[in-house]
């Protein structure tokens, strides 16, 4: 083993250790019995750590000529990355400003491990007992660390007391199936558990009494902030107004070509008037998950037939019920990809019920909707992409990903399964439309938001009066966007990274360019920034 290998292993393994959590999502499960530390003092080691991980790679970048061209792509990533979480973890201090990370941890940290079969069922019980046993400990410490905070933004606390009584409720009966199974360890759950939801109900009451009177700061990051993480997490040379132009132009464009289009589907009505009524045609509540598998499976079948992208064997993507601590964020459907670090591929597509009393939210899964989602999602969408990523040699590279290539990827998905002819039903074409139209306007608003030049009722206004979302569903975005600077950019800018790069190959090999072979080749690298992406593809 080189030392390179030694050292990128090794800077694997501290993050596992410190980040349990993650470890289990990322399919190492050493950690499974732990939530990890929180308190300051651990926050301040692990980026001091960080720090000098990121001096030891710095000198291997010095060196390039000693290392092969993987291990060069694999340096620049590592290095990118923990440079960007340290200057985003140091400058946006959210350990002591962001109330829902400690109840999302503790969530997250118990569901993983319910929602993924990596293990008996006993077994991963036992490991689950072990995180109950932790979690008023972390609340504890959350609310210690939050008393020591300033500038904390009303928004996070508010996103953080609706985490938090979902929480309870997924404590009291999501887990109850689960406990019922486990009879050695059912006393024991049961009691355990009572301590985490009365540990859930103290934060809760914290953060209403004590936290929210105090939140009157701001979270947005500033000019200076957001471009580093361009540059560094998603290896992007735009500035904030040049991204703030791209998606005003993209508003107008789509705006024009839906316009266009709807006078062929029905003159006598408004564009927007057409996509109501298209939105009225849809799949009952009881009928929704269904639908989606029908249609995953639908697309799985064209991809193949149509030799667009390989499909490994053994991959599989199950639909289910959102869990319940995630559908105040959620109010429709997401997916969560299959472990790096697992052998089984599976991945999970989340749908939120429709509750009988808010059927009006039916509408956001129009039947024509739904086949874009469906292949936005799965195939050739997010999952086939994760699992090729996941099937790449380098731990460096399967650890680490940025949204600009992930979800860049799945909206290309879109335009290109369209012109391969998935689908032609116009009404698709024009939802399909509606949605990029939306994630133009998530460009703008990011840049907006986080340099203050838009606030949070004035994002909520531009997703209904122009994406035209329900404005439940605007709701919640606009409150995960405060939370997750450049990641609402990601979905146009990385679609127009890719097309970029597959005009370049085409004009270079010319008769010889084979969609299936670009394909498979762009998505051989794993989720990485494309510019790193295209130096490789573009120079062998």
């Amino acid at each position: 083993m080189s030392d390179f290998s030694r050292l990128t292993d090794e800077i694997l393994e501290y993050l596992w250790r410190k980040k349990p959590v993650e470890a289990t999502f990322m399919g190492i499960h050493e950690y499974d019995h732990t939530l990890g530390r929180q308190d300051l003092s651990s926050h301040k080691e692990f980026l001091n750590t960080l720090k000098r991980y990121l001096e030891m790679l710095s000198a291997f970048e010095q060196n390039k000529e000693l290392l092969g061209p993987d291990e060069r792509m694999d340096c620049q990533v590592a290095s990118n990355f923990l440079e960007a979480e340290i200057v985003f973890k140091e400058e946006t201090e959210r350990i002591t400003r962001d109330a829902s990370l400690y109840p999302q941890t503790v969530l997250h940290g118990l569901y993983i491990l319910i929602m993924r079969d990596f293990a008996p069922l006993y077994e991963r019980m036992e490991k689950l007992l072990q995180r109950l046993k932790e979690v008023p400990e972390v609340l504890i410490i959350g609310r210690d660390n939050l008393l020591q905070g300033s500038n904390i933004p009303r928004v996070w606390t508010e996103i953080a007391m609706e985490i938090t009584v979902s929480g309870i409720e997924f404590l009291l009966k999501t887990l109850d199936p689960f406990i019922e199974e486990t009879s050695l360890l059912k006393e024991e759950l049961i009691k355990t558990r009572y301590a985490a939801v009365e540990a859930f109900s103290h934060y809760q009451r914290f953060l209403e009494t004590e936290l929210l009177p105090l939140s009157t700061g701001d979270f947005a990051v500033g000019k200076n902030l957001f471009e580093l993480l361009l540059r560094k997490e998603h290896c992007l040379s735009y500035t904030s107004e040049e991204l703030v132009s791209i998606g005003e132009n993209i508003i107008c464009q789509t705006k024009e070509v839906m316009n266009e289009l709807s006078k062929t589907i029905d003159s006598s009505l408004s564009t927007e008037e057409l996509i109501t009524k298209l939105k009225e045609d849809h799949p009952q509540r009881e009928e929704l998950l269904l639908f989606y598998k029908k249609e995953m499976e639908r697309a799985k079948e064209f991809v193949a037939e149509n030799g667009l992208v390989s499909i490994p064997l053994g991959e599989e993507i199950r639909v289910l019920e959102t869990p319940v601590f995630e559908r105040s964020r959620i109010p429709y459907a997401a997916y969560i990809p299959p472990a790096p670090f697992e052998k089984d591929q599976k991945g999970i597509f989340w749908v939120t019920p429709v509750e009988e009393e808010n059927l009006k939210s039916l509408r956001d899964h129009s039947r024509y909707k739904i086949v874009i989602t469906a292949l936005h999602e799965a195939y050739p969408g997010h999952h086939l992409q994760f699992v090729h990523a996941n099937m790449i040699a380098s731990k460096i590279r399967r650890h680490f990903s940025t949204p600009l290539f992930a979800e860049g990827w799945a909206l290309y998905c879109e335009e290109m399964m369209f012109e391969n002819g998935f689908y032609t039903d116009p009404r698709i074409r024009l939802l399909q439309l509606k949605g990029q139209l939306w994630r133009a306007c998530r460009v703008v608003i990011d840049v907006r938001l986080q340099l203050k030049e838009m606030n949070p009722e004035e994002a909520v206004d531009m997703l209904v009066n122009t994406a035209k979302l329900e404005k439940l569903q605007a709701v919640a975005e606009v409150k995960r966007y405060t939370q997750t600077p450049t990641q609402p950019m990601s979905y146009i800018m990385g679609k127009q990274e890719i097309l970029k790069l597959k005009d370049e190959m085409r004009k270079s090999k010319g008769n010889y360019f084979n969609i299936k072979d670009f394909h498979n080749e762009l998505l051989s690298f794993g989720t990485i920034p494309l510019e790193l992406i295209k130096e490789r593809m573009c120079n062998t």
